[in-house]
């Protein structure tokens, strides 16, 4: 019966400590958590994001250069981006 309890302890200690990482892997200011593709911003997607200001829904719009290297790495290609600025504790 010990053994069994032990085994049942042990168990529910493992699961419990994955349920405190909810949040996206980031390492070094990147998403970790697989394959990734990094598009460069023009300076009016910048200047679009920066209008929006804090707290508010931030809406990148592609264009259609972004879309190919999208559409190319990842097989979709969407119109825009929902954006979260994890720095500021947005979608923590």
């Amino acid at each position: 019966m010990r053994l069994y309890q032990a085994i049942l302890v042990l168990c529910s200690c493992s699961i419990q400590g994955g349920l405190y990482a909810d949040g996206m892997p980031i390492e070094n200011g990147r998403f970790a958590g697989g394959p990734t593709t990094v598009l460069t911003m023009t300076r009016d997607q910048t200047a679009a994001l920066n209008a929006a200001g804090k707290g508010n829904q931030r809406i990148l719009v592609l264009t259609e250069g972004q879309r190919r290297r999208l559409h190319g790495a990842a097989g979709v290609a969407p119109v825009s981006l929902l954006i979260y600025n994890t720095r500021e504790g947005e979608n923590d």
